[in-house]
């Protein structure tokens, strides 16, 4: 992985087998991340993602542990992910 690779994420909506759609969205690494006591990496979404952000996904050492870290901020990508659920 480097940075400017563009990973492919799918999702199934709904998700249910029977009749879900699957759904591809690109995301492209726009860091990574390689400290002595911190490895990982970030993506951003591209163009046309259900969400507009980035996320971060680390392993650090902190006082002699190993910690999973994910890190995200996002905000809906379109008019259409925007829109409040009717109950």
């Amino acid at each position: 992985m480097q940075i400017g690779d563009t990973i492919l994420q799918q999702v199934f909506i709904p998700p249910v087998k029977q009749f879900s759609k699957k759904i591809i969205f690109g995301v492209r690494i726009n860091a990574i991340i390689n400290e002595a006591v911190r490895i990982g990496f970030s993506y951003e979404t591209l163009e046309g993602h259900v969400e507009k952000g980035e996320s971060t996904f680390t392993i650090e050492e902190i006082e002699g542990n190993i910690i999973f870290k994910i890190h995200t901020f996002s905000e809906p990508g379109s008019w259409l992910t925007s829109r409040p659920l009717k109950s």
